[in-house]
């Protein structure tokens, strides 16, 4: 709400028109998280899965942003770090463990020396309905189309829930208005 009209009734704020994605991916790394309890995560290197897991604990969260960086100095591209944030009103509230998870997985990005401006932070409803089709997907549904995507781009038949929406986040990522806009800009010759 900006404010209240004149007749008494507040005002609604405008939203910018959403942009589109890109044709081409993002010459870049990725490391798309699906921050949890267990978090999967994703490497994706201009629109490719290159590698994907869970992470628990400590030690295989500083494993795959290690893993990250190295692929993304390999291949000269600047590192993208993308994760999964939720609703402020979601049914049942925003569970307990993506928030501390998503805490930790902070702290070991800063550790790493990843700058914050190039950590974007996608709605699971915007990746979902890009990626998977349907904006209003119960978590069910989410779950199983998510694994059936993350299969036919690895071509990998066992595949964690976890791991699967880290992947999805990551393909959207890929072609994303959100990661062109912290991206270094080329330099013109």
């Amino acid at each position: 709400m900006t404010g209240v009209g004149a007749s008494g009734v507040p005002k609604r704020r405008k939203r910018a028109p959403a942009q589109p994605a890109a044709y081409q991916p993002h010459e870049c790394a990725i490391l798309s998280i699906d921050p949890g309890e267990v978090s999967g995560w994703a490497l994706l290197v201009t629109g490719l899965v290159c590698a994907s897991g869970t992470a628990a604990g400590s030690t295989e969260r500083a494993s795959a942003i290690a893993r990250a960086v190295n692929k993304a100095h390999f291949w000269s591209r600047p590192l993208v770090v993308v994760a999964e944030t939720w609703p402020r009103r979601m049914r049942g509230g925003v569970p307990t463990g993506a928030l501390s998870a998503w805490s930790l997985w902070r702290e070991s990005l800063a550790e790493s020396g990843i700058p914050k401006r190039r950590v974007v932070r996608v709605h699971v409803g915007r990746w979902s309905a890009a990626i998977l089709g349907g904006a209003a997907l119960t978590t069910e549904q989410r779950r199983a189309r998510s694994i059936a995507r993350a299969r036919h781009e690895t071509a990998r038949e066992s595949i964690d829930h976890d791991e699967a929406a880290a992947i999805c986040i990551g393909i959207y990522a890929s072609r994303s208005p959100e990661v062109a806009k912290v991206l270094p800009k080329r330099r013109s010759a």
